[in-house]
């Protein structure tokens, strides 16, 4: 819900495009969308196939994104499954290999209230279905253990949340409580011993009671904590493949680092040398499939990725250059890892990343990785014909940065969280200020060109920042709206040092799009989109508001557009929800329907609205539908026709953005932060992608 009101807009657009002509690094089409990223996800978990060597099949759980699957080895991710879950464990049975089945499990999400609970995939992740027969209200899945012998007794473990450990013995169809003896009812990690047909046991680990084990196929549990604390956090466990004879097996816990045990979990004694302050914080272990030869094994953290080549007597820290995205919550071996060296593991907001040398070093395998959730804003540096700089934000990833036009990106490392809406200063060259939005930290100003961020929240007391609007005088006025989802709108008239609530007369307090009129300095215009209420406008500078609805059907209004001659014109756009786009030529005062061609007619929903910075001569607009793609209208929203619909796979439009004039490049942004660009024609011009501001967000009523 972001749109950028500057000084000088054509000239800025304009420039965004006219830095050379069309080289190698061009990425859109002529009247064809394309996409690109930045790309990466909040990695859960990880799977790698047991015949990874034939298949190359990996799979990554996301927060909030769902499974996403591969099948080179990484390289490149495909469409996610399971879309806005948080996958918190993958696992499958030694059976994969003719059965192809693989186990996920998630949490409740406690925002959308979305069910979590079991899947099963029969086909390799590809397609998945729920499986919570049993459970209960206990659909938060943290662990999955499968029988060993799953062929023969079809019997698969979980641990939850709050209910314990349940057992199923029709692979996962119906689900059974199996928790006498467990002293907890979290369970966060839960293994199997490879000899389990044998000897019946698993282990678990639990939040703040230590590690229980079972020895009759989870019928009973009892506490094996000897060398333990007996309030120990234990987040993971690894089992050596040879513990028949070994009797090995580790404990990583969130305080104090590893344990090891050699006697079948009967004592327990620390194995931490090496490990940083943070390292010590254990998020995941994985063994190296032949640890009986060659005591491998692997640590993620709040520290990064460590690695242990004798049995966890020491530690070496092996990934520098993943710091900057821990924790590392995530860590899988390939099963051939003897010769090709192969280990992944999922970082916090860098994704996946991949070793081919046994951890020596590292690199980023985020391709297609659409997973860092809404791309909430996009915008370019005013300076982007020389500095070539864009900032996007993304809810789970933060803000990322490009010097290159959006071919390459990089995580601004102090970057606010969860950012929302962004505007720079129209004195950006000179001053090098930029404001960020948060939702739920307020707002946040740097004055280094986003290599540093302050909070700058003085008398803003509401920090859910939905939108900004900047003054075009901003140079000398030093004025700043802030929209916000709860507390109405804020004003600011000292570039952020201090805020005041500006709601008098404003009927809603959940800001959908701000937009101040291109001539403020005179006219003192901002017309403010509601959640719930419709279009308000002031005319003093945010002094009172007033509504703005004679006409206006639908009152969720999620975009505004007005026209960079609004002082003589007085024209403006609204899009809503289930109403379409609604027009007015006399300043908001009047509304009128303009959905002739739009899909549905009065029941579209549309997100976003552009108009062409010269709208005055060529009387050109677009509208982003929440579900159908864009649309174009060249005769002021008389008439729309869709646009290239067969390349828009994903026509879930959130925003639409100018590279320069309707006759050049034009940028949609969809959900799962995905960007598309198209080149509309005129004078060929050298295109970035970038995601792109978000500007219809879901609020729940």
């Amino acid at each position: 819900m972001v749109k950028i009101r500057m000084l000088a807009t054509v000239a800025l657009l304009v420039a965004l495009v006219g830095a050379g002509s069309p080289g190698p690094d061009a990425l859109a089409g002529l009247n064809t969308w394309t996409t690109t990223g930045p790309f990466g996800a909040q990695v859960q978990s990880l799977w790698v196939s047991p015949t990874f060597g034939s298949d190359g099949v990996v799979l990554a759980g996301t927060w909030q994104a769902g499974v996403f699957r591969s099948t080179d080895g990484g390289a490149t991710w495909q469409t996610p499954n399971l879309t806005d879950h948080t996958i918190t464990v993958l696992a499958a049975p030694p059976t994969y290999a003719t059965s192809h089945l693989i186990f996920a499990g998630a949490p409740k999400d406690a925002v959308t209230n979305r069910e979590g609970g079991f899947f099963i995939s029969a086909n390799g992740g590809v397609s998945w279905s729920a499986a919570n027969a049993g459970l209960g209200t206990n659909t938060w899945i943290q662990a999955i253990a499968p029988s060993p012998d799953f062929a023969a007794d079809s019997t698969v473990f979980v641990g939850t949340f709050a209910g314990g450990v349940y057992k199923s013995t029709n692979g996962g169809l119906a689900w059974a409580p199996a928790s006498v003896g467990l002293a907890s009812p979290s369970v966060q990690a839960l293994i199997a011993s490879p000899d389990y047909a044998r000897d019946r046991t698993l282990f678990a680990g639990t939040f703040t009671r230590g590690v229980f084990v079972s020895r009759d196929a989870g019928e009973t549990w009892a506490a094996a904590n000897e060398g333990l604390a007996p309030d120990e956090d234990v987040r993971a466990l690894a089992i050596s493949p040879a513990f028949a004879d070994d009797r090995t097996l580790f404990a990583g816990t969130f305080t104090r680092g590893v344990f090891r045990s050699t006697d079948g979990g009967a004592t327990w004694h620390e194995r931490s040398d090496g490990l940083s302050a943070a390292g010590r914080q254990v998020l995941a272990l994985a063994l190296s499939p032949n640890f009986a030869a060659d005591q491998t094994l692997f640590l993620g953290s709040a520290g990064g990725v460590f690695k242990s080549t004798d049995g966890g007597a020491s530690w070496t820290e092996t990934s520098p250059d993943i710091i900057p995205f821990v924790p590392v919550r995530a860590i899988a071996v390939s099963p051939n890892f003897t010769t090709d060296g192969r280990v992944y593991v999922g970082t916090d907001k860098g994704g996946v990343w991949m070793s081919t040398d046994a951890g020596a070093t590292w690199q980023p395998m985020n391709q297609l990785l659409t997973g860092l959730g809404t791309a909430n804003f996009v915008q370019p540096s005013p300076e982007f014909a020389s500095d070539r700089m864009v900032l996007v934000g993304t809810n789970l990833g933060g803000i990322y940065k490009s010097t290159d036009r959006g071919l390459t990106w990089e995580r601004v490392s102090t970057t606010p969280p969860t950012p929302s809406t962004l505007v720079f200063s129209p004195e950006f060259r000179s001053d090098r200020i930029i404001f960020a939005g948060s939702l739920g930290n307020g707002v946040y100003k740097s004055t280094d060109a986003g290599r540093t961020w302050a909070r700058v929240n003085s008398g803003l007391t509401s920090l859910r920042v939905s939108v900004l609007a900047i003054s075009p005088y901003f140079g000398v006025d030093r004025t700043l709206y802030a929209g916000t989802d709860g507390g109405g709108v804020y004003k600011t008239t000292d570039a952020g040092a201090q805020w005041r609530a500006v709601n008098v007369g404003l009927e809603s307090s959940r800001i959908m799009d701000l937009v101040i009129s291109p001539f403020y300095f005179s006219d003192s215009t901002v017309f403010a989109a509601t959640y719930d209420n419709g279009v308000f406008v002031t005319t003093n500078a945010g002094g009172s508001w007033s509504p703005a609805n004679r006409g206006l059907v639908s009152l969720r209004v999620n975009a505004l557009a007005i026209s960079p001659q609004f002082n003589t014109d007085k024209t403006m756009y609204a899009g809503s929800s289930w109403g379409g786009v609604f027009k007015s030529t006399d300043g908001g005062q009047t509304w009128a329907p303009y959905n002739n061609g739009l899909p549905g007619e009065y029941v579209v929903t549309v997100c976003a609205m552009e108009m062409s910075p010269t709208f005055l001569t060529d009387q050109t607009l677009f509208a982003g539908t929440c579900s159908d793609g864009v649309y174009v209208s060249r005769n002021a929203g008389q008439s729309w026709e869709a646009m290239d619909r067969a390349s828009m796979w994903n026509r879930q439009v959130r925003s639409l953005s100018f590279g320069t004039t309707a006759a050049g490049m034009l940028f949609a942004g969809t959900t799962r932060g995905l960007v598309w660009a198209m080149e509309l024609g005129g004078t060929p011009s050298r295109p970035y992608v970038a995601h792109l501001p978000v500007v219809c967000r879901d609020y729940a009523p």
